[in-house]
């Protein structure tokens, strides 16, 4: 069965107007097809949002499909990539101080590579779906710039449907569960630690509750999230393979851990 998705991009200069005004496409692309031409449509509708975006990055938030969502993004700042965590979530990325006259660039990339298209005026959008871990978990690489290098703000809505995994899934859940009830839902130091390869999160329950332990680094990025689901009251420790949301083995420094409002710090050594 083909894996096919739609996407849907209304972008727009914030705080300044922008020709073209308003310019929009919509295309298909096939799970196989990375190269396919994308149908560009351009109006000379105005649309200027309110928004104003920052010089710095922000803790990137999550929306639903067809409601904005905005990110800010340093003009020095190289690491363009951002994850979404939902089927039709998607990130936007801005910097401030682009002139009226300004061109500009989006693209995205599927899979590592770049799907194009462009108009007569010089207008080009690249989007397409990246890559995901999951049947729930799709990843949309987001890139926009005009020809200087500086970057606008957009608006988008995405749409994704029946598309199945391309690349290796994280090592399964683990979870240990001793009998005893304990009195009150304490999150506990992970052992051993510091560790290499893999560690072990201890957690007690006092009641039975949803349980999701999120895993940053030192600077506040999210690194993973282990979503244990419903848990009865209990004493448990959940596994980390030290592994990010793509697979991939994170470097050595400290790194905190989340349950609810319960925060340890532990440390990567290799």
């Amino acid at each position: 069965m083909p894996s096919n998705y739609s996407i849907s991009v209304i972008p727009q200069k914030i705080g300044y107007l922008f020709s073209p005004k308003e310019a929009a496409f919509s295309f298909e692309v096939q799970k196989s097809d990375v190269s396919k031409k994308i149908d560009f449509i351009a109006s000379r509708n105005v649309k200027v949002d309110e928004f104003e975006p920052d010089d710095d990055i922000e803790n990137a938030k999550e929306v639903e499909i067809g409601k904005l969502h905005h990110h800010s993004l340093s003009q020095d700042d190289t690491d363009w990539s951002f994850f979404v965590s939902k089927p039709g979530y998607f990130y936007v990325i801005s910097t401030s101080n682009l002139s009226e006259e300004t061109d500009t660039t989006l693209q995205v990339w599927k899979n590592g590579k770049l799907i194009d298209g462009d108009d007569d005026s010089g207008f080009s959008l690249w989007a397409s779906k990246v890559e995901f871990i999951s049947k729930t978990e799709n990843f949309y690489f987001v890139k926009v710039e005009d020809f200087n290098g500086r970057a606008g703000f957009y608006s988008l809505s995405v749409n994704a449907f029946n598309l199945f995994r391309e690349i290796p899934l994280p090592a399964p859940l683990r979870m240990k569960k001793e009998k005893t009830i304990p009195k009150r839902t304490v999150l506990l130091q992970n052992y051993p630690n510091p560790f290499n390869a893999e560690t072990w999160i201890p957690f007690k329950l006092a009641e039975a509750r949803e349980v999701i332990i999120k895993i940053y680094d030192i600077r506040g990025k999210l690194i993973r999230t282990l979503n244990l689901g419903e848990k009865e009251a209990g004493n448990y420790a959940a596994y980390w393979n030290g592994k990010n949301r793509v697979g991939e083995k994170v470097s050595s420094g400290v790194y905190f851990y989340t349950l609810s409002s319960e925060i340890k710090k532990f440390v990567v050594s290799k």
